[in-house]
């Protein structure tokens, strides 16, 4: 497992929240983040995220506080 300190930055969200930052998000938690390389693609929707989603209580039995899709 790599462990980052992500760099502090402001910026726009598609959530309600508005403008964040990265702090906002990471600061003493655990986070896993990961990207999909064909997001909105049939082959990311319907085999590799909903995988992510199926494991989430385990990620959260194990430490991780957050699960982000970038």
């Amino acid at each position: 497992m790599m462990i980052r300190k992500v760099p502090d930055v402001v910026f726009q969200t598609t959530s309600t929240r508005g403008v964040l930052t990265t702090s906002e998000l990471f600061d003493n938690k655990k986070i896993l983040a990961f990207s999909l390389p064909g997001a909105f693609t049939p082959i990311c929707s319907k085999h590799q995220l909903p995988r992510f989603e199926e494991m989430y209580q385990s990620f959260r039995k194990i430490g991780i506080d957050e699960v982000y899709c970038i």
